[in-house]
């Protein structure tokens, strides 16, 4: 059986692989000069290939039963024995899965090679226009097909080949695509306090309000930018933001940064009010629980004036400064639509493929993989675990 991958990411590759071992006739179309390129952008270039705490609670609340369909049938476990398998030893940090050579280029050099050790054909800046029966159309060629694994990724990281170009041709084939933007990203701002504090860095507490409704919560390390916030907390927030500018266009969404999260506000404040005998400026009293900029920031910002020795603090002034520093709030205007961003929410309607086959229920010979479907995970090798577990059970072609 003649089976054509059009895609040739970390899904795209898995379904391929895993086609050709099942003795399936392979091609993959690859419309980038070069395959897997999204994938050496992966964990900062380490590729966080999985993680050991999987399950469901991970990903968007509109997969999650989907997900957990995908991942019974192919797990983290899965993933590790699959890579050992060709060579790719790895370790774990806090859970996160790295190959042992910290290098993602380990992870797909080693899938090229078992491709090509299988027989898998790779066409490479093959741009397809059209798909009409079981054909597919190219710029300079025509490639027929049995079957179809449709694994072309989504919008993020253009360079690499994911450009969202695929969406038109499944939709012609009668598929359902909701709105695909790009997440796992920062996002802008409209209060007017970037520049004095962009570049640092702060461990806080990002609790996401709608209408002054507690929507979400992520702790970790928050990066002040000079258009907004950005790090892995606000990234996993970004996945809801995204749902919430669909619903609101950006009214009222808000970020309250919990700084210096290890002490409590009722804390914070008696700590304060004994600071009084340091006989220290105010900035610097302050700079002992948080980074000195902010710590400077928010004094201005509670019109207290940072310099000032901290024996002339008031009850008021004490209110205050606590406030700011465990209620840092920013007003959302917008995700950072880059090429940065890591992720993408939204896709091919999962109402529209089976979990369990990852068969199209409109077209008995189409098989979708990875990105492309309307799932989306967090931080930490969610998103690549499912690539590989979907990809896995499209290769299966049941």
């Amino acid at each position: 059986m003649k089976v054509c991958v059009l895609g040739a990411g970390a899904s795209g590759l898995m379904a391929a692989i895993t086609a050709r071992r099942n003795n399936e006739d392979v091609t993959i179309i690859n419309n980038a000069n070069k395959p897997g390129k999204k994938i050496l952008m992966t964990g900062n270039g380490k590729c966080n290939i999985t993680n050991l705490l999987m399950n469901e609670t991970f990903y968007d609340d509109d997969c999650k039963a989907y997900v957990k369909d995908v991942l019974e049938l192919f797990s983290e476990k899965d993933t590790l024995k699959f890579f050992e398998g060709i060579g790719v030893h790895t370790y774990d940090k806090d859970g996160y899965v790295y190959p042992l050579s910290n290098q993602a280029s380990t992870v797909l050099n080693h899938m090229l090679l078992e491709a090509e050790r299988l027989g898998v054909n790779v066409v490479n800046e093959c741009i397809v226009k059209d798909i009409k029966g079981n054909t597919i159309i190219c710029e300079d060629r025509e490639i027929n097909f049995d079957k179809l694994i449709i694994a072309t990724g989504g919008v993020t990281a253009k360079k690499s080949g994911s450009d969202g170009s695929s969406y038109d041709l499944i939709k012609k084939l009668g598929h359902t695509v909701s709105n695909p933007v790009p997440v796992l990203t920062g996002v802008v701002c409209s209060n007017k306090r970037h520049k004095d504090i962009s570049g640092v860095r702060s461990k806080v507490v990002a609790n996401l309000l709608y209408d002054g409704k507690l929507i979400d919560s992520e702790s970790g390390e928050c990066q002040f930018t000079d258009k907004g916030l950005s790090g892995i907390c606000i990234f996993n927030l970004s996945i809801k933001i995204k749902k919430l500018i669909e619903k609101a266009e950006y009214k009222n969404i808000v970020i309250d940064l919990e700084l210096c999260p290890e002490i409590n506000k009722e804390n914070l404040e008696y700590l304060l009010r004994t600071s009084k005998n340091l006989g220290m400026p105010v900035a610097d009293v302050i700079n002992g629980y948080i980074n000195y900029k902010l710590a400077t920031y928010i004094c201005k910002n509670a019109n207290v004036n940072p310099y000032k020795d901290s024996s002339e603090l008031t009850d008021k002034d004490i209110k205050i400064l606590s406030d700011k520093i465990k209620h840092f709030t920013f007003k959302v205007s917008e995700l950072i639509n880059s090429d940065n961003a890591q992720a993408t929410s939204g896709g091919v309607s999962l109402l529209e493929v089976d979990s369990k086959t990852m068969k199209s229920k409109i077209n008995d010979n189409v098989y979708f993989a990875g990105e492309v479907l309307d799932v989306v995970g967090k931080c930490g090798g969610y998103n690549l675990q499912f690539a590989f577990s979907s990809g896995f059970i499209a290769g299966c072609l049941k």
